[in-house]
């Protein structure tokens, strides 16, 4: 268990202890380009002590294993260019510093350089950065069963007793806690964006487009929109995608100002990085899971055996192989393609692992990868530019970039099966991947199908 009282002590003592820096002291090396406190803590359970955690901006990341857990509570340096990140990477690399930095991108503004949807609202997306890297200034941190916490610090945070009195006093206000029950929450109004008919147009302009240009797929989204009476929306939200999140789902939470969150449990690995060696995943072709065992494997063969389908994920498949093929020294991919079950959807999966050629950043896979044929289309440009036509607002950070980078590893999730939450609104996502022989009835009930994490939470279909 976690005495908070205790360790709130501990950490106003090891700031209040921490030896201030003697600039005159010509033996003194060079300050570190951060000042860190860290600490083992004891087990304890992470999703209900982050629910409960009453300050802001804050972050939660949890991949698929549920083996790697991180929450983050204040920003201590944060970086917005691709310059500036490129450089951070650099920096923790080669000081070896026990960072870890949360990532996120927008799809209209990923590194590719690429402007879409110009004439369209930011929505709810404009306190959101386009490129962000951040150090959280407190980070509690779960590898396996092991518990710890890390505080980041500047030189002039411990430079002089008055400074420590100064952080003690800001970390002490990140810190606070919010126990409160969660009160009620009641769906009032729900809109779609498009609306089933402005859909059903969306694809008939698609399958023109596929017959007279180069266009082979494009993978189009909408919104449903719920709007809610009650306080907590981000509490309840949170809480219950934590309890039904499956362990091949990324679950993620950052909440940049209050009451303004993006969350989502993810099946989907952009990239998964250790040094070298890279993971991606392929995952396009959809069907809903069976209400019985035997439904269940009747869906999942006719998924497997569906052209339809199999030609939507092979062209994933075949664009990821040649999109890397610049930057790998090795490519491999299983022959069969797979089945990933989730709690709602199952999807046509082939895992693929790389070898990177030496000294590439995160930014450099993510220019190649991003957006793959599974949330873009192919050809990319075209694709993009039928998405920035027709697609009635900006998907934010709705189906880009999403994750966390250390000194030697980095994993990024594409951010699907997601939700944005401002005051008292939830705008829910989905997208489906549209080609030649796509019928829209059945691409509006896959995009219905992969709002279900959030839409059985209000019992609300």
């Amino acid at each position: 268990m976690l005495d908070w009282d205790r360790l709130k002590l501990d950490i106003y003592k090891e700031v209040n202890n921490y030896p201030l820096i003697k600039k005159d002291n010509a033996l003194i090396k060079k300050d570190p380009p951060i000042h860190q406190l860290s600490w083992n803590l004891p087990e304890f359970e992470f999703t209900h002590f982050f629910s409960t955690l009453g300050n802001f901006p804050k972050f939660f990341w949890s991949n698929k294993e549920a083996s790697t857990e991180v929450m983050g509570l204040g920003i201590f340096q944060e970086y917005k260019t691709e310059q500036d990140i490129e450089q951070i990477e650099k920096t923790i690399a080669k000081e070896n510093l026990d960072v870890k930095l949360f990532a996120s991108f927008q799809f209209e503004n990923t590194p590719t350089g690429k402007k879409k949807n110009k004439g369209c609202p930011l929505g709810n997306w404009e306190n959101f950065e386009k490129s962000h890297y951040i150090i959280p200034t407190i980070l509690f941190i779960k590898e396996d069963r092991n518990f710890r916490i890390v505080i980041n610090l500047s030189a002039k945070q411990v430079a002089n007793d008055t400074a420590k009195a100064r952080t003690i006093f800001e970390l002490d206000h990140l810190l606070s806690l919010n126990f409160d029950r969660l009160k009620r929450i009641d769906l009032v109004t729900t809109e779609y964006q498009p609306s089933r008919l402005e859909w059903n147009q969306m694809l008939l302009k698609s399958e023109l487009m596929f017959k007279k240009s180069k266009l082979n797929k494009v993978v189009l989204a909408r919104k449903k929109v719920l709007t809610f009476e009650g306080d907590d929306l981000a509490k309840n939200i949170f809480i219950k995608l934590s309890e039904q999140r499956s362990l091949n789902d990324y679950f993620f939470y950052w909440e940049k100002t209050p009451g303004q969150v993006f969350l989502g449990i993810s099946p989907e690995t952009l990239f998964k990085r250790s040094d070298r060696k890279l993971n991606i995943d392929s995952l396009a072709g959809t069907r809903p899971r069976g209400t019985t065992k035997e439904s269940d494997q009747s869906l999942g063969e006719v998924l497997l055996n569906s052209k339809k389908d199999l030609k939507e994920h092979r062209i994933v498949t075949d664009w990821i192989k040649e999109a890397m093929s610049e930057l790998v020294d090795a490519f491999h991919k299983n022959k069969t393609e797979k089945l990933l079950k989730l709690r709602h959807v199952q999807h046509i999966h082939t895992p693929i692992k790389a070898i990177l050629k030496k000294d590439l950043s995160n930014l450099d896979i993510i220019r190649k990868l991003h957006p793959t044929p599974a949330v873009g289309g192919i050809p990319q440009k075209e694709a993009l530019e039928f998405i920035k036509e027709h697609e009635p607002f900006h998907r934010g950070l709705y189906a880009a970039p999403i994750g966390m980078v250390d000194s030697h590893s980095s994993e990024f999730a594409v951010g699907i099966r997601s939700a944005l939450i401002k005051g008292n609104e939830v705008t829910l996502f989905g997208g489906a991947g549209i080609v030649l022989e796509s019928d829209a009835k059945e691409e509006w009930i896959e995009t219905e199908n992969k709002m279900k994490n959030f839409t059985e939470i209000f019992h609300h279909e």
